[in-house]
């Protein structure tokens, strides 16, 4: 009675599988991680035009800025 060190194959087919299952999670993780510093960015990107705003703009420029904040973060229905 011989014994056959090589796999069968439907393992290598399960194992295939899986193999596949597991890289198209990675890409998914990979394309994903770029999108994780966007919200920070925009943030950011947000705080110092209202910095700029405050100590530059004129009332009505400051009113427009705090009006477009409000909507963009849904605290209150755009009027």
């Amino acid at each position: 009675m011989a014994f056959c060190l090589l796999p069968s194959t439907a393992n290598l087919r399960v194992r295939c599988l899986e193999r596949r299952e597991i890289d198209d999670e990675i890409k998914k993780l990979e394309h994903h991680a770029g999108n994780r510093f966007e919200p920070m960015a925009r943030f950011l990107k947000a705080s110092k035009q209202a910095k700029k705003v405050a100590s530059e703009g004129t009332s009505e420029e400051q009113l427009d800025f705090f009006k477009k904040s409000v909507r963009t973060h849904n605290w209150c229905p755009a009027t």
